[in-house]
């Protein structure tokens, strides 16, 4: 029996210490990695977390949102 796909959504404004571990550790989960999606929401980070992301991508999918 296959594995039912999994959406992991992550929030994150100026995570850029952390973020990289983060995704790492929904990686290293034992669930197939072709069933499982990482959106990672982005609140108007400054500070470096959205090169981060940038470099995980197609690993992650990434929203962008400009803080008002």
């Amino acid at each position: 029996m296959a594995m039912p796909d999994v959406s992991v959504i992550i929030a994150v404004r100026n995570g850029a210490r952390w973020i990289r571990r983060c995704i790492e550790s929904v990686l290293d989960l034992q669930y197939p990695r072709e069933a499982i999606e990482i959106l990672v929401v982005d609140n108007g980070s400054t500070e470096g977390t959205l090169s981060i992301l940038r470099s995980l991508q197609p690993v992650v999918r990434l929203l962008h949102v400009t803080r008002c």
